[in-house]
């Protein structure tokens, strides 16, 4: 097996060799009992399975993180739906203080134009 440029390659002789003449070696090298107890204690594929267990078991590591992300998640989210919620009834408020403050405008506008029209028919007929 030679490492290049980031991919495996293999010698299918050596591969084909290996799989047909140390096949006991090819399986004691993924996994065997080193002490006789009937049950499997070494090996690459042991030594994989034992280090990647407290990560992706029931209340691992990735587990854990995933459910305390997804739970993040769902408040984020309930968050920003109040948070919309409470921007549509301060919107609401605004428009109608906005409506408010225009209307009071037009009326002093119009009073203002009053009071103009009454000083310029006083004007005049003086």
């Amino acid at each position: 097996m030679v490492p290049h440029e980031g991919y495996l390659e293999i010698d299918e002789k050596k591969l084909d060799d290996a799989l047909k003449n140390h096949i006991s070696g090819i399986k004691n090298f993924f996994g065997y009992d080193s002490d006789g107890d009937l049950v499997i204690d070494s090996g690459l594929a042991w030594a994989f399975d034992n280090n990647l267990t407290p990560y992706v078991q029931t209340g691992g590591i990735f587990p854990t993180r995933t459910s305390g992300l997804a739970t993040r998640i769902t408040t984020t989210e309930k968050r920003i739906d109040q948070l919309d919620k409470q921007l549509e009834t301060k919107e609401a408020e605004l428009r109608a203080k906005y409506g408010r403050m225009e209307g009071s405008l037009n009326s002093l506008q119009n009073q203002s134009d009053s009071i103009s029209n009454f000083n310029r028919r006083n004007s005049n007929n003086n």
